[in-house]
């Protein structure tokens, strides 16, 4: 049995202008306005799934716009943005707030991710 547990991301609509239907309203929930990244990537590792959909919420048009960029394609992009968020979820343990923000981690995370994967040859530059 794995010991992962399965993790729900809002789903990502198909539509040409990813960027503005993400899903993701362009405020964040009152409970969580005022809750530091850094405590939500806390709350994470300690099994807490909630936080990581705070996260997701805050950060998902953010991170699709650096796959976009790097990827070169809305399809990948979006892809991208579940890929980056699923390794936040599993990778929490490697934050480490002492050399900087939640924040600066989870866009190093994704253009890391991103060059990784366009490196790979995963995206098709027709």
């Amino acid at each position: 049995m794995s010991s992962f547990s399965t993790v729900r991301f809002p789903p990502l609509p198909l539509a040409s202008d990813t960027a503005t239907n993400l899903g993701v309203s362009s405020a964040a929930p009152h409970t969580t306005v005022d809750v530091p990244d850094e405590t939500l990537l806390a709350k994470i590792a300690n099994g807490e799934e909630e936080a990581l959909a705070h996260l997701f919420r805050r950060y998902a048009r953010s991170v699709y716009s650096v796959g976009h960029r790097v990827l070169r394609d809305s399809a990948e992009a979006e892809d991208f943005v579940q890929e980056v968020f699923l390794y936040v979820h599993r990778r929490t343990q490697l934050f480490d707030p002492s050399k900087g923000s939640a924040r600066s981690w989870i866009f190093q995370v994704a253009y890391t991710q991103a060059f990784i994967r366009r490196r790979s040859g995963e995206v098709s530059w027709c």
